[in-house]
């Protein structure tokens, strides 16, 4: 039989059950883990679809504001889509809309990208334009689904939908997160009957500063034979951009 000095020591050496984090907690702290003030970054994207491969070369720029996140994206190959240009604006507010412009430099042309144009397909990638949009965390309720490995590295595993089912092209969100850096690691987006769209893996992530990133990134479809792969080159952190930098009239 266990004195009572023994059951002290038991219970003082007993594991203690540490709570798990909620999903709303885990996708903040991947908020906090991407709050660099900017980001520049040369990209090169491969869409690869049956026997075709596809190549864009782009440069992008972010800059964090106390509104949301802004970026700009310029083209500068192919000779066809040289000069195209993304602005978009997007705000930590759920009430507010997500504001996205496309120039078209064959046409002289601005246009405003917004309601079902959100849906179009970005430079015909597996991307669409809703995908360069930043989600707020307050867009969406966060439910932690699991913790399992993802390579070498253990992550937690995050359903998000839309509080506003008219604000996302997606029923639902799936977010592998990295527990050692709190970066994705993976993500799967379902469309609205809750069927599985496309999986977007992140890779080659390096610490630049005091801040890690990803750079690189492969789209794959689950609908047709068909994949992106993004690399980011020359990426550069906190370099004093302007939030003047990321007007319509830069377009």
């Amino acid at each position: 039989m266990y004195s009572k000095f023994n059951v002290f020591l038991i219970a003082l050496f007993a594991p203690v059950a540490i709570a798990s984090p909620t999903g709303e907690e885990v996708m903040t702290w991947l908020d906090t883990a991407e709050s660099s003030n900017d980001v520049t970054q040369d990209m090169i994207m491969l869409i690869k679809r049956d026997d075709q491969v596809l190549k864009r070369v782009l440069k992008s720029e972010s800059i964090r504001t106390n509104k949301g996140r802004k970026s700009f994206m310029e083209f500068s190959l192919p000779t066809e889509v040289k000069g195209t240009r993304y602005l978009t604006w997007s705000y930590d507010d759920p009430k507010l809309v997500d504001d996205m412009w496309l120039y078209l430099p064959n046409a002289n042309l601005t246009r405003r990208i917004s309601g079902s144009a959100n849906r179009g397909t970005f430079m015909r990638s597996d991307l669409i334009n809703e995908d360069l949009q930043s989600r707020s965390v307050q867009d969406d309720a966060h439910k932690l689904l699991n913790v399992e490995p993802c390579g070498e590295v253990q992550c937690y595993v995050v359903e998000s939908v839309p509080y506003d089912s008219t604000s996302s092209s997606y029923q639902k969100r799936v977010t592998w997160v990295r527990i050692d850096i709190f970066l994705v690691h993976k993500m799967e987006r379902y469309s609205k009957q809750g069927r599985l769209l496309k999986t977007t893996w992140y890779g080659g992530h390096k610490q630049f500063g005091d801040y890690w990133m990803a750079q690189k990134m492969i789209t794959k479809s689950a609908v047709n034979d068909s994949e992106t792969l993004i690399q980011f080159n020359n990426i550069k952190i906190n370099v004093g951009l302007h939030e003047t930098d990321f007007s319509q009239s830069r377009l």
